[in-house]
């Protein structure tokens, strides 16, 4: 009867726990990585540079850039800064999806 006991502590120890996530889909935080904000700012707006990189909630005068559709998901969003063509620029990327993004150039 012990070594049935022992037999399945072992076999729990070595199978039962994980610390993997099994499902990606559902797993919490941003779905974008910071890398692939980066490219997307670089290749789609064109920034030659980049100054400065966070993951934010947006401020309430920068929610009034997004459409009907984007408010209704996270307000979640990479916040790139840099330089386009030598004006200060700052795209911003949704961190769950690549296709919610847009750009403020700052005029001075």
């Amino acid at each position: 009867m012990n070594k049935l006991y022992f037999s399945i502590i072992l076999l729990l120890l070595f199978v039962g726990c994980s610390n993997t996530v099994l499902n990606n889909s559902n797993k919490p935080g941003p779905k974008i990585t910071l890398v692939q904000a980066k490219e997307l700012a670089q290749e789609i707006y064109g920034l030659t540079e980049i100054n400065n990189v966070e993951l934010r909630l947006l401020k309430k005068n920068e929610i009034v850039n997004l459409t009907s559709q984007q408010k209704k998901l996270t307000p979640v969003y990479f916040v790139i800064s840099g330089q386009l063509e030598g004006e200060d620029a700052t795209v911003y990327v949704s961190s769950n999806d690549l296709n919610h993004h847009f750009i403020i150039l700052t005029e001075e």
